[in-house]
């Protein structure tokens, strides 16, 4: 007869060899299980047990049947590298190649919507017309006419830098936005946009001074087959 000590640290028996062995068996006792026999003093693992040592021994491996003589093994042939969407080493591919671009475009979309922003504002506000006039008022005779023409002429600019103004600041924004869907390798068709808008003069951002080679790179990683397949994938 056996005591032993459970995982919760309970103690429990006496009890029989042969019931030791069944909970063996359920993987209720493992093989560094604390037990003693009764009337011994110590605890030890129940492997230390000669008649439970066994119990806890690995089976052993069957060896592999050798082939019958004369019998020719094909090498398997290797397997082509996947690069579907099933295939995580082709997604964190295509994630590293997008993060330059997209941290790109986003960077570039915020500094022309800063500069959008400023533009807008600042011809909201302004009154060019008075402006020239007061110019006028301060010119000679002979110069004052220029300013008077020149004031009556910026109405219609001013409207226009207003309008041009404000479309590039919802054309930054949306480079911003295609940029933080490229990162994520969502919404091809939104990327591919902002990718084309950044590169338009006077309009993408800044004017195109910084948008154009921001737009080209992300163009032309949209472009690899490798990195097109694995947007808006689960």
């Amino acid at each position: 007869m056996y005591k032993i000590i459970g995982a919760n640290g309970t103690e429990y028996g006496p009890v029989t060899a042969e019931l030791i062995r069944q909970w063996i068996a359920e993987g209720r006792i493992n093989a560094h299980t604390q037990a003693q026999l009764v009337g011994e003093a110590g605890w030890r693992a129940i492997s230390d047990f000669p008649e439970f040592a066994a119990s806890f021994q690995p089976a052993p491996s069957t060896p592999p049947v050798p082939p019958p003589p004369g019998y020719r093994t094909t090498p398997a042939s290797p397997q082509p590298f996947n690069s579907g969407a099933a295939n995580p080493y082709a997604r964190q591919l295509a994630l590293d190649q997008v993060s330059g671009p997209s941290i790109g475009l986003m960077v570039g979309g915020s500094l022309g919507t800063l500069y959008g922003l400023y533009t807008f504002l600042s011809n909201l506000l302004m009154d060019p017309k008075a402006y020239f006039e007061k110019l006028a008022s301060n010119m000679p005779p002979q110069n004052r006419q220029i300013f008077e023409n020149m004031a009556s002429m910026q109405g219609s600019w001013h409207a226009f830098s207003i309008i041009l103004a404000l479309i590039v600041l919802v054309a930054s924004i949306f480079v911003i936005i295609g940029g933080a869907r490229m990162m994520k390798l969502q919404s091809y068709g939104i990327c591919l946009a902002a990718a084309i808008i950044s590169v338009i003069p006077c309009i993408g951002p800044c004017c195109g001074i910084v948008g154009i080679p921001l737009g080209i790179w992300a163009l032309v990683i949209l472009n690899r087959s490798e990195v097109k397949q694995q947007f808006d994938q689960p």
